[in-house]
């Protein structure tokens, strides 16, 4: 793991914005794993708030606000659309039409924390939708794993894309991938 000075891509009297890995939470959860938050706050000597969240498993900018005040001003603009979320994905094929679109639908064990997936309704389920187009393919490229117990092999191809949810929905881009294939 970097030093969290090295994970800082922005910062000034309002945020800072993270390089969070992947595999680190941003909040603390039940494992009581270290969590991008804490760091943050350690870093910045000082209490931070969380604007937005991103899943355990994947990388990406994470952004803190410095002050209640800077909080309410970045939940209002995420809220009015006027900050976008932008998804890039490498998925293991060469197999997917140049853009599209996917639409699942996802229901959620609180419990046991598992999100299941389908292809159809279900009752409870949420509809999330999801456009997708693909920016590049790459020939003999090596996929890291999502987990790191297991063991993913070279692929013969596989493609990168930029996706945008029209949802925001727990887990929706891992799982509308997982769902239509695009995985080993």
């Amino acid at each position: 793991m970097k030093r969290i000075s090295e994970l800082v891509l922005y910062k000034d009297h309002h945020l800072i914005a993270l390089n969070k890995p992947a595999g680190l939470p941003v909040q603390e959860d039940k494992t009581g794993d270290p969590s991008a938050h804490r760091m943050a706050m350690a870093y910045a000597h000082r209490d931070l708030y969380l604007v937005h969240r991103l899943d355990r498993r994947v990388s990406g900018v994470v952004v803190f606000a410095k002050t209640k005040e800077a909080a309410a001003l970045m939940s209002k603009q995420w809220e009015e659309n006027k900050v976008k979320k932008i998804y890039l994905g490498i998925v293991p094929t060469a197999d997917i039409p140049a853009a599209g679109q996917l639409k699942h639908y996802l229901t959620y064990d609180n419990k046991l924390n598992i999100t299941y997936t389908s292809d159809e309704p279900k009752a409870g389920a949420d509809e999330a939708l999801l456009h997708y187009q693909v920016l590049q393919q790459f020939d003999n490229f090596m996929l890291l794993p999502h987990r790191p117990d297991h063991r993913q092999e070279a692929s013969d191809t596989c493609s990168a894309f930029c996706i945008g949810c029209a949802d925001s929905r727990r887990h929706q881009v891992w799982f509308e991938a997982h769902q239509s294939g695009w995985h080993n």
